[in-house]
């Protein structure tokens, strides 16, 4: 069953950008959810938006009694509609972790973008059916033979822009666009999301009078920006 709510929560944040929300969140006590832009679009003019589904793996031969493993069935019937699935592999890039077979599975289950810390291939295939990814690179080599998933739905870490590792726990936001990607914790997400909408009426509001001759200075001093932004962190 879909949930109205969080459908309505990804429009509102698939209409946002995701300067917006890095200034915000900054003002609101996260000040580490920008994911490292090592991590690359398939294709930048595509937008993603959605609810995170947590997933985590690594290479066969470093994975020491890791338990039972997570099988892609598994993975598959986890998928709502919204979902963006993000892909914590170690940096796994010796093979693949996805192809144009499993994006396709993906999307016909309603999962709306992917993220991956490692590799992925069939990029033209993917790009075609429209699925947004964003990876840390592309290679023929399939994976199936060289990697394992482990764990569905904990927390996983991803490279971070300001040098430390982005948490991303399961249920947790995630937007991407052509400025990067920047992950939002879920139990924030409705007043982030509401408190970007705000700031983006205000620089819309700056942008005219700036158009109209106004000083940069003086407009931004008439409009504070972040006057309604509430610290979140540690509520």
């Amino acid at each position: 069953m879909i949930d109205s709510v969080a459908t309505t929560l990804r429009e509102r944040l698939f209409a946002l950008d995701t300067s917006l929300l890095s200034d915000i969140l900054d003002e609101a006590g996260y000040q580490n959810q920008v994911v490292l832009d090592v991590l690359k679009p398939l294709d930048a003019s595509r937008k993603l938006a959605g609810q995170v589904l947590t997933v985590r793996g690594g290479p066969r031969v470093t994975v020491v009694n890791p338990g039972p493993t997570i099988t892609n069935h598994e993975i598959d019937v986890a998928i709502q509609q919204g979902t963006v699935i993000v892909m914590d592999t170690g940096s796994f890039t010796a093979g693949t972790t996805m192809g144009g077979f499993v994006a396709t599975q993906f999307q016909r289950l309603g999962c709306v973008g992917v993220v991956t810390d490692g590799a992925v291939r069939d990029a033209r295939e993917i790009r075609e059916i429209g699925l947004p990814v964003y990876s840390k690179s592309v290679t023929p080599i399939n994976g199936a033979r060289r990697f394992s998933w482990i764990e569905l739905r904990g927390q996983i870490v991803l490279p971070g822009q300001t040098g430390l590792a982005v948490i991303v726990e399961n249920g947790d936001w995630i937007l991407g666009d052509t400025d990067g990607l920047i992950v939002i914790p879920g139990a924030v997400a409705e007043e982030v999301v509401a408190m970007s909408e705000e700031l983006a009426r205000i620089e819309r509001r700056i942008a005219v009078k700036m158009k109209a001759g106004g000083e940069r200075e003086a407009v931004m001093t008439a409009h504070p920006r972040f006057k309604h932004v509430q610290c979140l962190r540690g509520r």
